[in-house]
């Protein structure tokens, strides 16, 4: 399992939708993920560090969170099926573990509310040309796009 980062949230035109790009710190390793509007929003607005008056889905959860007195201790994006991405929030409270099944985009917008971290396992990071783990998933062409990505190669994505 190692840990990542939101390296850009931009929009795929082609599909027409937005995208959140995980790489792992410290290495090269990355994980594109379409997700849905208001997903891309919700991470963008604290990627921005914009604050909304009322709170959102996301926001609500962490108020609940704070309100039993637990504390999110890491999301963790554990497998991908058919495309689908699947991933878990591990919650402590005292001495009580939770795990609760979510979409990796509810995943990551919670985890960077909570500052916790976001991990990734090994198999679905998108590897090297070994063609191992979530690598054989894509065309070669997007890959070596994956490989060459750099955080200005992105614009930025606009909030609606």
């Amino acid at each position: 399992m190692r840990e990542v980062e939101v390296a850009a949230l931009t929009f795929d035109v082609a599909v027409q939708s937005p995208v959140v790009i995980l790489k792992e710190i410290g290495g090269e390793r990355t994980v594109p993920i379409y997700i849905g509007d208001a997903e891309a929003q919700a991470i963008g607005r604290i990627l921005e560090g914009i604050r909304i008056e009322r709170p959102q889905t996301h926001d609500l959860f962490i108020q609940i969170i704070d309100k039993m007195e637990a504390h999110m201790k890491r999301a963790v994006i554990h497998d991908i099926k058919a495309g689908t991405y699947f991933a878990v929030l591990n919650l402590e409270s005292g001495d009580t573990h939770y795990r609760i099944d979510s979409r990796p985009s509810d995943a990551i917008a919670i985890a960077l509310r909570a500052e916790a971290p976001i991990f990734v396992e090994e198999g679905v990071l998108f590897t090297d040309d070994s063609g191992e783990g979530a690598e054989s998933l894509k065309p070669r062409s997007i890959s070596d796009f994956l490989k060459k990505l750099r955080p200005e190669d992105f614009g930025e994505f606009t909030m609606e």
